[in-house]
């Protein structure tokens, strides 16, 4: 199965310069914990999560509205492309540590979302189910604590 057949193509996105109020609150009309950072032509530049947002509130000591999304957002980007294997999407959300992975095109643009929930939801459907304990698996690496 490949990444374009699960991934969820009407995602909300934010600018680098909107504040995380403005995060917050697609997050909330969204029912979504990530929303890709992407610059003016749409390439993928960072990921905000609603735990960045949170920490950003605490450590800042500002309210959301006064701090831009720049200074909360993962510069760390791991995204897929629409044509490759589930397999590929899941290895990369094991060794990273993610539950979300932006979509993209060849150039950067954003395409998509795949989440880890997108692919549980399959599990069991259809010839073309994803096997469940591959889910768990996958699962069960990225939520491994940090052990520093």
């Amino acid at each position: 199965m490949k990444v374009n057949e699960l991934m969820n193509r009407s995602v909300s996105t934010c600018s680098p310069s909107d504040s995380l109020a403005r995060a917050a609150q697609l997050m909330w009309e969204r029912d979504c914990g990530t929303i890709p950072v992407v610059d003016a032509e749409g390439r993928v530049l960072a990921m905000i999560t609603d735990r960045d947002i949170c920490m950003a509130a605490f450590w800042q000591e500002r309210v959301l509205s006064q701090i831009p999304v720049t200074t909360a957002a993962s510069r760390m980007v791991f995204s897929v492309h629409p044509e490759d294997r589930l397999e590929v999407a899941e290895e990369i959300m094991k060794k990273q540590r993610v539950r979300r992975l932006p979509v993209t095109d060849q150039g950067g643009h954003l395409l998509g979302l795949l989440s880890l929930s997108d692919i549980a939801r399959h599990t069991g459907r259809s010839s073309h189910q994803v096997p469940g304990d591959e889910v768990a698996r996958t699962l069960s690496a990225i939520i491994q604590p940090n052990v520093s």
